[in-house]
């Protein structure tokens, strides 16, 4: 066995979405991050071993769906996999990791141990099956993204599990006696419509399901499950979800499958729907939390409580599910919000270790303000503000609590810059023609409209460009979407006879057309066959003058443009 040493300048432990959110975020900032990822695909919940779909804020939000890299992953999966197929959604998120310098990526890879001296971690231990290597990662900066927090076994950051009392926070929903209890995991499974009748012979290891909770789940008259994953198939939430993570998928295993033989015994094969795909991993909803600076609050989460150090939003309701899972008669919570929420920096790095960051499930919150933030897209925010948060613990050599305490206005300003909204905080502009909204919102249209062909020009004294970054029009509300289950995020297991697909908004702009005046004379960048909503042109020297065209959109007559800058 090969022991093979690393350097970086951040570590991130757990690819799944929120992981690879951290990490893209903080390379394209010139950070070198190494990526340790256990399974051999990307994407946790989201990947083809689980297939979650994503959700977050936009789904009851519309206006207010994620942008930053989330949208751009949406747009890519448009673009490289219209049908939504999950093989190829595991290949959008593989080229999106691959394709950054930065970024070390390590496979099929375990965390097993760490060092940690002074309040800060000095390296991790990972073991990779495939090669048998060994490697000792040293970083200056960690990214716990596992939702486990893993690098809590091999230190000693604090961390939380379990429901709090109504005593510890004043929580609405929270019991009057803390426990340990949890939200389980679940398999999921996918059936897909066929026009034949449908016949199964079961296996000696499936579990039958108790008739009455499966009655409760499933309409054996109406036998439609378009759009349906069997989320419900939970359990663990009254155990330890985490340390009998093992138990608990065979468990789900053999429930799934005798699910699906109860179904088509009930129906005698007759409603068509024939078994697709199990998931043999389990996804889970809740393990351990981390003990940041500040814990989010279910009255953080209802009331939209303010933050001067907001780096993300949520918007997805109040999720709690009944610890007992399949078999629990306790409702769930399920509370619908009445305004988007933000999520502050305070919470994504540990009160006791310097150089502790986390993004995903795992984050700083209370078990029912997890049940919101727990949601695939809103730790894809929140990984997208972690990983800027690194590249400026980099850039000035300090602490995660100090990025806070010093330079949140730049943290800030550095998420916008990629797209991500934020709920009280407007992007400082340069050369530009917005006004700081780079969508439309709350029912009034920002940006410019353009017919095809037509000029925009800005002229200035002579500044540095970096960069001409645009904001075009990707078309937040999917209008063109037909399937609403497909608006939040274009992926989902839709399973009816009838094949859908997504493509790139025709609001999108194509091909065009940047010229820049730089010390008298003018250069010409032609840009073709766009996908992106966000768009950055290195243009790297003094511009005196900018104009851009729009030659094409994506099917759209005019074309729509939130922003345009020239960034130093």
């Amino acid at each position: 066995m090969k022991s093979i040493k690393i350097n970086a300048d951040l570590c991130v432990i757990g690819g799944g979405m929120s992981g690879i959110c951290v990490a893209i975020s903080a390379a394209r900032k010139g950070v070198k991050v190494v990526l340790i990822h256990d399974r051999n695909v990307l994407g946790g919940n989201a990947s083809s071993e689980i297939r979650m779909w994503p959700r977050g804020a936009g789904r009851y939000f519309p206006e207010y769906s994620e942008g930053g890299l989330i949208e751009e992953i949406a747009l890519d999966n448009m673009h490289y996999n219209p049908e939504m197929n999950y093989s190829l959604f595991d290949a959008v998120l593989y080229n999106k990791v691959v394709s950054e310098k930065n970024i070390k990526l390590l496979l099929g890879t375990t965390c097993i141990g760490a060092k940690c001296e002074d309040g800060k971690i000095k390296y991790v231990k990972a073991w990779q099956l495939a090669s048998y290597n060994s490697f000792i990662v040293h970083a200056n900066y960690f990214a716990d993204c596992s939702g486990d927090c893993i690098l809590s076994e091999f230190t000693n950051a604090l961390t939380m599990q379990g429901r709090e009392s109504k005593d510890d926070y004043g929580e609405p929903h929270a019991k009057a006696v803390r426990d340990n209890k949890t939200m389980g995991n679940s398999c999921l499974f996918k059936l897909r419509k066929t026009d034949k009748q449908v016949s199964n012979n079961p296996f000696p290891f499936e579990t039958k399901p108790d008739p009455t909770s499966l009655n409760k789940r499933v309409n054996f008259n109406t036998t439609d499950y378009t759009c349906q994953n069997f989320w419900w198939l939970e359990l663990g939430g009254n155990k330890d979800a985490l340390k009998n993570a093992d138990q608990l998928n065979h468990d789900l295993i053999s429930l799934a499958f005798g699910t699906y033989s109860e179904m088509v015994k009930q129906t005698q094969g007759k409603s068509g729907w024939k078994l697709d795909w199990v998931g043999f991993l389990a996804g889970k909803r809740e393990t351990r939390r981390y003990v940041g600076d500040y814990v989010l609050n279910e009255n953080d989460v209802i009331n939209a409580t303010p933050f001067d150090d907001e780096i993300a939003y949520g918007g997805w309701g109040l999720d709690d599910h009944n610890p007992d899972g399949f078999y629990g008669t306790e409702a769930n919570v399920n509370t619908v919000l009445n305004a988007p929420y933000p999520i502050p920096y305070r919470s994504v790095y540990s009160k006791n270790i310097d150089n502790l960051f986390f993004a995903g499930r795992n984050i700083s919150v209370t078990h029912l303000a997890l049940s919101s933030t727990r949601v695939i897209l809103t730790c894809c925010a929140i990984g997208q503000g972690v990983g800027n948060a690194v590249a400026i613990a980099k850039k000035y050599g300090i602490s995660a609590r100090e990025v806070g305490q010093k330079h949140i206005d730049e943290l800030k300003q550095e998420i916008l810059f990629d797209d991500l909204m934020l709920l009280s905080t407007k992007r400082n502009q340069t050369i530009n023609f917005s006004n700081g909204i780079e969508r439309d919102l709350n029912g009034e249209q920002n940006g410019v409209v353009l017919d095809l062909g037509q000029e925009l020009s800005f002229t200035t004294k002579k500044t540095f460009c970096k960069y001409v970054r645009l904001v075009f029009d990707s078309d937040f509300l999917r209008k063109e979407t037909s399937h609403p289950a497909l608006k939040n995020f274009p992926l989902s297991n839709y399973n009816s006879l009838d094949e859908i697909s997504v493509k790139t908004p025709s609001s999108l702009v194509k091909d065009f057309t940047i010229k820049v005046k730089c010390d008298g004379a003018v250069k010409t960048i032609n840009v073709k066959d766009n996908f992106q909503r966000l768009v950055l042109i290195p243009i790297n020297a003094d511009v005196e003058e900018l104009t851009f065209c729009a030659e094409k959109t994506h099917g759209a007559q005019k074309a729509k443009i939130f922003s345009i800058d020239i960034t130093k």
